[in-house]
């Protein structure tokens, strides 16, 4: 009965383990995630200003607007990143 209980105990030892390392994978996961998502912001910054100054320059204010507007929402995906402080200029 003692080997049973000694048994039974290091396997719920091991099933804790393995939740502990699956609740840091997952944490993992969410960071990778967040990390490529501001990646595929970053990617698009340049192209997205080019449209904006292309804007202004045929006197589509509206638009220039809008895009200038969605530029500023794509700044919060910067934050974590070196660069952020030159986007934000």
């Amino acid at each position: 009965l003692g080997s049973v209980l000694e048994g039974l105990k290091e396997a719920d030892e091991r099933k804790q383990s393995g939740l502990h390392g699956l609740v840091e994978i997952d944490r993992v996961k969410n960071r990778v995630e967040i990390a490529c998502s501001a990646l595929r912001e970053v990617g698009s910054w340049e192209r997205k200003i080019k449209e904006c100054e292309h804007m202004i320059h045929s006197h589509n204010l509206p638009a220039a607007l809008g895009q200038l507007s969605s530029l500023k929402n794509v700044l919060d995906s910067f934050r974590m990143l070196p660069e952020f402080s030159k986007k934000e200029e």
